[in-house]
């Protein structure tokens, strides 16, 4: 398991080290913010979702027994532990930008978000399930750093072209302290700017359910992951609860053209924004 693959270091600080006789992955968290419990708590989320969700599992860890002591303070206290992945029989690995980049012509120069759109719809079916799934998952745990380089794919040898489980949710569940947004309009990528945009973008070519209630989701997802919610402080962890339940609750069972639905459920937020 990893956090994309080792072509893209991304920003965290992280070293792969042996865990009983297995290579695993070990990721920090940037100053003062909370990358690697929401990493672990995006993890049980997803299992809590559905156990078949094609996802990188990730486990929660102290940094001082993993981490030398000099760099315990670039990592933090805690850290996501996961296990190295590799497919057999690799030809080649590319993250979603190398791939556009290679069979579209795209470049830094000519990408929009518009462009990319009609590319992933030309995308083959099983590639483009995928991608939108990850998107609506990023939707419910407020991911806000889903880049293209945060999506790849494997040519296995006579097998063709595998897409690798979602990876990397550090910077969900607002690990930065802030509050959820009640109106769903955290930052989102790549597609548009918010996640409640985004999901209306996706919903017109796939559909979203959940497989059983969000409330059975999120009792389940609290049951496995209460010893991590209570490392962090009691408002913020309610503050996060209170986000994923609002989130299962809206992105859980999406429709296109939910305006009437959208305009109901804002209105039972009228008391507490007001």
């Amino acid at each position: 398991m990893i956090d994309g693959n080792l072509c893209t270091t991304g920003n965290l600080p992280k070293t792969i080290v042996k865990i009983n006789d297995v290579d695993c992955l070990v990721k920090g968290n940037s100053y003062g913010n909370h990358e690697a419990i929401s990493e672990v708590l995006v993890s049980n989320l997803i299992y809590s979702i559905d156990v078949n969700i094609n996802h990188i599992r990730y486990e929660l860890g102290k940094s001082e027994d993993f981490i030398q002591a000099d760099k315990i303070r670039e990592f933090g206290k805690y850290v996501s532990i996961c296990n190295l992945i590799e497919f057999e029989n690799v030809i080649e690995k590319q993250t979603l930008w190398d791939y556009i980049c290679l069979n579209y012509g795209v470049s830094e120069e000519n990408y929009s978000s518009d462009i990319l759109e009609g590319i992933i719809e030309t995308l083959p079916e099983y590639m483009k399930s995928e991608v939108y799934k990850t998107l609506w998952i990023d939707a419910i745990v407020a991911n806000d750093d889903r880049h293209l380089g945060n999506f790849e794919f494997h040519y296995i040898k006579d097998k063709g072209l595998k897409i690798f489980p979602m990876f990397d949710f550090g910077r969900s569940l607002w690990y930065n302290f802030c509050k959820p947004d009640k109106w769903f309009r955290d930052k989102s990528r790549p597609l548009r700017s918010n996640h409640r945009e985004q999901i209306k973008l996706i919903s017109k070519y796939s559909e979203f359910n959940l497989n059983s209630s969000a409330d059975s989701i999120l009792h389940k997802w609290i049951d496995c992951s209460s010893y991590i919610l209570s490392l962090l402080d009691k408002e913020h962890c309610e503050s996060i609860i209170s986000g994923v339940r609002d989130r299962l609750n809206f992105f859980g069972n999406y429709k296109c053209n939910c305006s009437e639905s959208e305009i109901h459920y804002f209105e039972s937020f009228k008391d507490s924004i007001l």
